[in-house]
């Protein structure tokens, strides 16, 4: 950059090269012994909006690989639910009473991903319930999210990566 800064531009530049030991080794993934760990279903509703909504936060978070020891937050992968991502309003819970909010129905991935994340034993970092049951998971087994202030996280407490895998 110097050089360029200094108008030459022909020039040799010595290359230094350093290798690292990755966290993860190519012989420690092979003995994992690849498949899934844990998986949870959730049903949709007869709600274009809502079912719109899922499908943006189940494409935020499909995908996403959680190192060993690393945290996931829902809030933090999917960043805020406006309109100019392309959610919709619809029906979700706020301060007890159900109300049309955009991005209304994430919680249904949130809550979804908690449960397969209970399931696989992984550590429960933040997850709050809904103010009443929620109809889509049994009672107590919910997640809800709102942006910024509510989020669902977990570390991964196993040996290997975590990739999530989310689909509507």
């Amino acid at each position: 950059i110097f050089m360029l800064d200094n108008g030459i531009y022909t020039g040799e530049i010595e290359a230094r090269v350093s290798y690292e030991t990755p966290a993860v080794t190519r012989a420690a993934l092979e003995s994992v012994g690849w498949g899934r760990i844990s998986g949870y279903t959730t049903y949709a509703y007869e709600d274009a909006n809502r079912n719109v909504n899922i499908q943006l936060a189940c494409r935020a978070v499909n995908g996403k690989k959680v190192l060993p020891g690393a945290e996931f937050s829902f809030n933090g992968t999917t960043g805020k639910r406006t309109e100019e991502k392309g959610y919709l309003p619809a029906a979700a819970i706020a301060g007890g009473a159900t109300v049309d909010e955009v991005g209304g129905g994430v919680c249904q991935v949130s809550s979804t991903l908690f449960n397969a994340c209970a399931m696989a034993d992984m550590e429960i970092v933040e997850r709050s319930p809904h103010t009443w049951p929620s109809t889509y998971v049994d009672k107590g087994r919910d997640a809800t999210v709102n942006w910024p202030n509510l989020d669902f996280r977990f570390r991964n407490t196993l040996a290997y990566p975590l990739f999530i895998t989310a689909s509507f």
